[in-house]
């Protein structure tokens, strides 16, 4: 580790890392302002749905009706025992990481559902207008949203810039339609 002084003040940086106060403060001023625009829009967003009339209890129930919801429908289909020794096959594979079998990873990924179904429940609230009058219908185009937003880019930068297995990677995106579809579901029913 090597000390850069500038003007009195010393900042700590690994070989190529930050040089100065300078790059580091810039850094720190981008970081802070795509902070200050992403809660502006969240803050646009709780507004809209007070101007909605949308009860802020009813969204938490929805939140974690669509969370649940997600979650039981993953577990599923993923520890079925085809589906499952298939996916287990695949984790020799250096880019796959075996997850342990414990709580704690059980959690860690209830976790990663609840904060998605959040972001989601934003998003839906936010496009909610733009969508079908039928609940069912609306539920569906929500999961088309989730799938081309959020899976067919996932895949698409895991084909072309990793090495993760292919039939790992089919399994997930399968997987992940219908849970995209339960969440959509519960968001039109309950939103």
């Amino acid at each position: 580790m090597r000390r850069h002084g500038c003007r009195g003040l010393k900042i700590r940086c690994q070989a190529g890392g930050t040089k100065n106060f300078l790059a580091a403060f810039a850094l720190v001023h981008l970081v802070l302002s795509y902070l200050k625009v992403w809660f502006t829009e969240v803050i646009k967003l709780y507004i809209l749905w007070n101007e909605k009339g949308v009860p802020t209890m009813t969204t938490v129930f929805a939140i974690g009706a669509a969370t649940l919801a997600w979650f039981v429908t993953a577990a599923i289909l993923f520890f079925n025992p085809v589906v499952d020794r298939l996916y287990r096959a695949q984790e020799s594979d250096s880019a796959a990481r075996k997850l342990p079998q414990q709580p704690s990873t059980i959690a860690k990924i209830l976790v990663a559902v609840l904060v998605q179904c959040v972001l989601w429940a934003f998003v839906y609230l936010g496009i909610a207008d733009a969508l079908s009058d039928d609940a069912l219908c609306r539920g569906l185009q929500f999961a088309g949203v989730i799938t081309v937003v959020k899976l067919v880019p996932r895949d698409i930068d895991r084909l072309l810039l990793t090495t993760y297995p292919s039939l790992r990677m089919g399994i997930e995106f399968v997987i992940g339609i219908p849970c995209a579809v339960v969440v959509g579901l519960v968001f039109a029913y309950m939103l």
